[in-house]
């Protein structure tokens, strides 16, 4: 047993490393590949509707979730606000930067009721999407309106941001600490 082999040894121990490194950088790149759903949130508020909004109570809230399924290109989402100062009449996305105040364009809208819904409600659906939408909503183009009676222009407002896939970025996490591990060892 002499020189070579522990030159083996310690090749084998590189070699067996950077395999095990290599694993997640492998996984998260066969995932992503596959990967046909985009989750997104948006927080909907008083604060984000660019005029007066009346007769607030301070309590205001709504959230928005959903995802799209690229495949298909169908945008499936959930909805919910509460304790609003009035029915509901109108809730709906928009396509527009964050920048412009005001409608640049009407886009898919998830509820339309002549009666109204009450200040709390979940709302379930989906909707038809295009491949420009789908950058639109990366480029933070897509915002969501709730309209009351009493705030018809509009009582809360989100942007939807794209949400990364908490598995993926466990597994960017994996890949980076590799290496670092690897770069530590071979300086």
């Amino acid at each position: 047993m002499g020189f070579g082999t522990i030159q083996l040894e310690e090749h084998m121990k590189r070699v067996n490393l950077a395999c095990f490194l290599a694993v997640p950088v492998f996984l998260f790149a066969a995932v992503s590949a596959h990967a046909t759903l985009i989750p997104w949130s948006a927080e909907l508020t008083p604060d984000h509707v660019p005029y007066e909004v009346d007769g607030l109570n301070g309590d205001e809230f709504g959230i928005a979730r959903g995802a799209i399924d690229t495949d298909t290109l169908r945008n499936n989402w959930t909805v919910e606000w509460g304790n609003l100062t009035s029915l509901v009449f109108e809730a709906h996305f928009h396509e527009g930067p964050a920048s412009v105040r005001g409608i640049e364009y009407l886009f898919a809208p998830f509820l339309r009721e002549d009666e109204g819904l009450p200040p709390n409600a979940l709302l379930r659906g989906s909707s038809s999407i295009t491949g420009s939408d789908i950058t639109d909503i990366f480029n933070g183009d897509w915002y969501i309106d709730v309209h009351t009676q009493l705030n018809p222009g509009g009582e809360l407002r989100g942007w939807v941001r794209a949400v990364p896939e908490p598995g993926s970025l466990v597994m960017l996490g994996f890949a980076l600490l590799g290496l670092v591990v690897l770069r530590r060892r071979f300086i």
